[in-house]
């Protein structure tokens, strides 16, 4: 506030680093674009693998061939194309960001599902039912969208993140208590082996 007492802060550090002596503003700026991209990767990369794994999987249980090989390369096949569609509504999202803040509350309208999950596999593991990952993110994402593209709901609904909290919490205890299925152990391969043999 000091030096740059007009700047805004979410162009604060840009502004300090490039102030810096050239080559120190060059490692700088590299620096930053490297974090920001690499994180993006990998949180893209981590939303499309929890896609395939909890919505994607159990579908293609139903339809499952006796060759491994083409179950496999039907899985890879579907998280290139998962992944370039959230590539692409990530791209959407960061062009038509007006205010940076206000576009990450707008995506963390999504993270209550991963939430759930998380909390659920690790501390409360018998409320986990077969149907719960699969249908607390499909409504996330379905709520989402709809906010995203109905301008009646945005306007209704300014924060969507407050109405997604108390959802998917809703909607994660239905399947709770719904749906008699409890998820299969997850059991290592070495185990396995073992328990065969």
């Amino acid at each position: 506030k000091l030096h740059f007492p007009d700047v805004a802060s979410a162009q604060a550090l840009s502004t300090v680093i490039l102030d810096l002596p050239a080559p120190l503003a060059a490692l700088g700026m590299a620096g930053l674009w490297a974090v920001t991209v690499s994180t993006g990767i990998v949180l893209l990369m981590a939303s499309a693998q929890v896609f395939c794994y909890d919505v994607m999987a159990p579908i293609n249980l139903r339809n499952q061939s006796n060759d491994p090989a083409v179950n496999k390369k039907k899985m890879n096949i579907q998280s290139k194309i998962v992944t370039v569609v959230l590539g692409v509504v990530m791209l959407f999202l960061a062009m038509k960001a007006v205010s940076f803040v206000a576009t990450i509350i707008t995506v963390l309208c999504i993270t209550p599902a991963f939430f759930w999950i998380m909390l659920s596999f690790l501390w409360f593991p018998k409320l986990v039912k077969k149907s719960s990952a699969a249908i607390t993110q499909i409504v996330a994402y379905v709520f989402f969208i709809v906010w995203l593209l109905v301008p009646a709901v945005k306007a209704a609904i300014p924060t969507p993140i407050y109405v997604e909290w108390p959802l998917c919490t809703v909607v994660w205890f239905l399947c709770a208590a719904l749906d008699k299925r409890p998820i299969d152990p997850v059991v290592p391969k070495s185990e396995r082996k073992l328990s065969k043999g």
